[in-house]
C-alpha cells in the first residue's frame, strides 16, 4: 500500500540479448486482469518507472520489453494475472483523543489515555503517544507500536512537566498518519514530597572536644 497516487515501480530485465531494449511499456488493470491498458513508456528504459494513476483503488501492473533487434514482448491479454498489485490508499484514519484522566488507587501517578481510531487497513500496532510542555512539541514519547485497544496507561515519569499537551497519532498500512492532540495542558496535580519538623535533641559529644576545668567528662575518659 502507498499514500499517493504518483510512485515508483522497479523492474528487472534479466534477458534483452545482444541488440538491447528498444521500450519499457507498463500496463494496468483496475479489475483484477479482466482488462489492460497502456500507461506509458520509460522513457530511460532504466528502473524505476515513475507512475501517476487516477486515484484510490488497487491497481495491477504487468511490463512488457520490446528488443531493440525488432523482437517485441507480448502484451497483456484479459483473463492474464498482474505480475504486480498496488493499493492507494489517500484516506487517513478516523482518530479521536477520548479522555486523559489521573489514575486512582493502585494507579495513582498514572494516566489513564482513551481513544477511538477506525480504518480498513490499520496495522496491527498502530498507535503512538506523546507528550510536550507546548502544544507545538517539541514531543516526548510515552509509547510506540501499541494495539489499537482504546486504552493505555502511562506511568508518568520523573521527568514529566507539571502541565503537558498529549498527541496521539495512528498509522496505517499505506503510512497515513491521523492526529488528535489534547487542545490545552493537563495539569497533572501529582503528589508534592511534604516533611514537618517533629523534636530536637543534642548530638552526642566528641571524644576529647569538651572538657570541664576539672578534666574531661566521665564520658571521655
Amino acid at each position: 500500500w502507498v499514500n499517493s497516487p504518483t510512485f515508483d515501480v522497479d523492474y528487472d530485465i534479466p534477458s534483452a540479448g545482444p541488440w538491447g531494449v528498444a521500450k519499457v511499456e507498463l500496463w494496468g488493470t483496475r479489475d483484477e486482469g479482466r482488462t489492460w491498458n497502456s500507461l506509458g513508456v520509460d522513457q530511460d528504459n532504466r528502473s524505476p518507472m515513475r507512475v501517476t494513476v487516477p486515484g484510490e483503488g488497487v491497481y495491477g501492473f504487468r511490463i512488457v520489453v520490446d528488443g531493440a533487434n525488432g523482437v517485441t514482448g507480448p502484451r497483456p491479454q484479459g483473463g492474464e494475472a498482474p505480475e504486480l498489485v498496488v493499493g492507494v490508499d489517500l484516506t487517513v484514519p478516523r482518530t479521536e483523543l477520548r479522555s486523559v484522566e489521573p489514575g486512582a488507587g493502585a494507579l495513582a501517578g498514572h494516566l489513564v489515555i482513551r481513544w477511538a481510531a477506525q480504518d480498513d487497513r490499520l496495522t496491527a500496532r498502530p498507535v503512538s503517544l506523546f507528550y510536550s510542555p507546548n502544544a507545538d512539541g517539541p514531543w516526548t514519547t510515552i509509547a510506540t507500536d501499541v494495539e489499537n485497544g482504546g486504552e493505555y496507561v502511562w506511568r508518568v515519569t520523573r521527568d514529566a512537566p507539571p502541565k503537558l499537551f498529549l498527541r496521539l497519532e495512528v498509522r496505517d498500512a499505506a503510512s497515513n498518519v491521523a492526529v488528535a492532540q489534547t487542545p490545552t495542558a493537563i495539569d497533572l496535580d501529582l503528589p508534592r514530597p511534604a516533611g514537618r519538623l517533629r523534636s530536637v535533641r543534642p548530638a552526642p559529644a566528641e571524644p576529647g572536644k569538651f572538657r570541664t576545668a576539672a578534666g574531661p567528662r566521665q564520658s571521655e575518659r
